[in-house]
């Protein structure tokens, strides 16, 4: 027991001298200059520093939505053919279970989607942010993806997607026909 004492007592001196000796000053040992978590860190990194600059981690487009198979749309870095596969392989589970394609305006055409049509199926959920306010977009301000139907009950259509200018109907389109074959 008295071995303990001596020991902890000679210890407590050891830092008590580190402590009032400093670091770098001449006659203490590197290992008696050690900081401990009490005492304050001087640290090289101004508040300008460039590398506290970096940016956290960007949100994830899919939390907090609902298993879709249009989730997969919405990631990043997808090439226009991968984003026209998403959205085609959609309309053809579509056609594949009412024997049919949506029709009508678009927002007839996302009411099906989400639903509202002849077996009352929900292929993605309402409000689904791939569904904006005139094509199916990835994001906000991303190029759309249109829908053009040749045949409704024959599962026959285009997807458009807007290419670089980012509108629709222009000559920097990119199409894909569904069935690949198609020629009218």
């Amino acid at each position: 027991m008295l071995f303990l004492w001596v020991g902890a007592g000679l210890l407590a001196l050891i830092v008590f001298v580190g402590r009032v000796s400093g670091p770098g000053r001449p006659g203490v040992p590197a290992w008696l200059a050690l900081r401990g978590p009490w005492q304050p860190m001087n640290h090289p990194l101004q508040p300008g520093d460039p590398i506290l600059q970096v940016p956290g981690p960007l949100p994830d487009p899919l939390a907090g939505l609902a298993p879709s198979p249009l989730n997969a749309f919405l990631k990043p870095g997808l090439t226009p053919r991968e984003q026209t596969d998403i959205i085609g392989q959609l309309l053809l589970d579509y056609w594949s279970n009412l024997h049919s394609l949506p029709t009508g305006t678009w927002e007839e055409t996302c009411a099906a989607l989400a639903g509202e049509n002849a077996k009352q199926i929900a292929f993605v959920e309402r409000g689904h942010p791939a569904l904006a306010r005139d094509a199916f977009r990835p994001a906000a301000d991303a190029p759309g993806i249109h829908i053009h139907v040749i045949s409704a009950s024959g599962g026959m259509f285009q997807l458009i997607h807007d290419g670089p200018d980012h509108k629709p109907f222009t000559d920097d389109d990119q199409i894909r026909n569904f069935p690949e074959d198609l020629e009218f």
